[in-house]
């Protein structure tokens, strides 16, 4: 079953690469689609009909220019497109900034109230060891 996905992938590629090289010559205005055959002949049935299909669509299609007025207008609007993209990017580039240093500042004062609670807990320790020493320097014996 693998076999078979990788041969049909390969016989793509292969038609794929033959009929962009029928294309290239249609566009170059000098098309060799029996030339194409005669190198490929078991795939020859295939490739008449991608061949017969490339030559209609390029004598149906004509190249389309526009105007100037349009490119002027599109390029106007691009560059007005760009500079309003730079400046949303500055300003996503200052939010970072002020999220990290609330961030900063949220964690700095998280250390100092640890450090606080810390002070006061070792207050309360102080405070409670010295009246148990006094307690039990008045105690009786």
């Amino acid at each position: 079953m693998l076999i078979n996905r990788g041969v049909g992938k390969l016989r793509g590629r292969r038609l794929a690469e033959v009929v962009v090289t029928h294309v290239d010559d249609l566009i170059g205005g000098q098309p060799d689609a029996s030339g194409l055959l005669a190198q490929h002949p078991d795939e020859a049935v295939v490739l008449e009909e991608m061949f017969r299909i490339s030559e209609w669509l390029h004598k149906t299609l004509v190249p389309v220019s526009p105007r100037r007025q349009f490119v002027a207008k599109l390029k106007m609007k691009l560059q007005e497109a760009q500079a309003s993209s730079l400046a949303v990017s500055s300003k996503q580039d200052q939010c970072w900034a002020v999220r990290a240093t609330k961030t900063v500042g949220i964690l700095l004062s998280i250390v100092a109230l640890a450090a606080l609670i810390t002070r006061v807990i070792g207050v309360i320790i102080v405070i409670v060891t010295f009246l148990n020493k006094r307690y039990r320097s008045t105690a009786p014996a």
